[in-house]
């Protein structure tokens, strides 16, 4: 069976499912999660360069050097995105990059300076 990883973000942390040292069991995280009405990031199944790839995350294109968040969708392309202009729409799956030229830059609550920077120079 496949393992479902997720975080949350709570007081400047990120809280790990798999973190055996505070959550015994998996059942342990989900009701911290839903105790501080947190919003989980799932675990995408991807890594890049070593690096797992968590929704939320912020991520580097190496060919052309932008910046997108890494978010679900259900719309026209179905899973992860690659989302580096949401205001208009610009935005590619992630499973579509080779993840060898992706790098995990930071995250949208420590590092959103790294998308508003890049949209202003679009």
């Amino acid at each position: 069976m496949r393992e479902h990883k997720a975080r949350a973000w709570l007081n400047d942390k990120y809280f790990y499912s798999d973190d055996k040292d505070q959550f015994t069991e998996p059942w342990m995280f989900w009701r911290f999660v839903f105790l501080q009405r947190l919003e989980p990031e799932l675990f995408t199944g991807l890594e890049a360069n070593g690096v797992e790839i968590y929704e939320g995350d912020i991520v580097k294109d190496a060919d052309s050097g932008s910046y997108g968040a890494v978010v679900w969708s259900n719309d026209k392309h179905w899973g992860y995105l690659f989302d580096t202009r949401p205001d208009y729409g610009w935005s590619h799956p992630v499973k579509g990059f080779q993840r060898n030229y992706l790098e995990v830059t930071g995250n949208i609550h420590e590092n959103a300076s790294l998308l508003e920077a890049d949209n202003e120079t679009l």
